[in-house]
């Protein structure tokens, strides 16, 4: 299984954006497939990938960054957190719960059921303990569990350290 996830995150790495977008949407439907639940376990269990779908929420077109939120959702709404998932969410609790309340497209707004999961991961979010974190002037940042990884607050260029 982690071998699968090894060569499918070079397809979220690929040069063609159609790929990526693809890529995440069938990653995102492989994670809330009720057959699949031990896949989405081991997979949330992950600080990598942990660490890979919250840069792919950075970068990107705004839907590839949409689907990326279905991801990341799994491993906040997870009620069986891995230490290291949640040491990693915590350390970037205040930089991701800012960047996931002006998260969306103007479409996705008007949608009711993504109002509710956006808030729903940041009400989790708000309720994990706050850890110490590497502060960035100017810049909001992910510490991204042990890489940096910083966007620029007026675009969604990305830095990493």
């Amino acid at each position: 299984m982690f071998l699968f996830f090894s060569f499918y995150f070079k397809l979220l790495r690929s040069e063609y954006d159609d790929i990526q977008r693809r890529s995440i949407r069938l990653l995102s439907t492989i994670l809330l497939e009720p057959n699949l639940y031990m896949v989405m376990v081991k997979f949330v269990s992950s600080k990598t990938n942990l660490r890979q779908t919250m840069k792919m929420m950075l970068v990107g077109c705004p839907i590839m960054r949409f689907d990326a939120f279905h991801v990341f959702k799994v491993f906040v709404a997870n009620p069986s957190k891995p230490d290291q998932i949640t040491r990693c969410l915590s350390e970037n609790r205040d930089s991701l719960i800012s960047y996931l309340e002006h998260f969306a497209t103007e479409e996705q707004e008007h949608s009711e059921v993504f109002r509710m999961e956006r808030s729903m991961i940041i009400n989790i979010l708000s309720g994990l303990p706050q850890l110490p974190r590497i502060e960035s002037k100017r810049l909001r940042n992910f510490t991204s569990c042990s890489s940096t990884v910083t966007t620029n607050s007026s675009n969604s260029s990305v830095i990493f350290a």
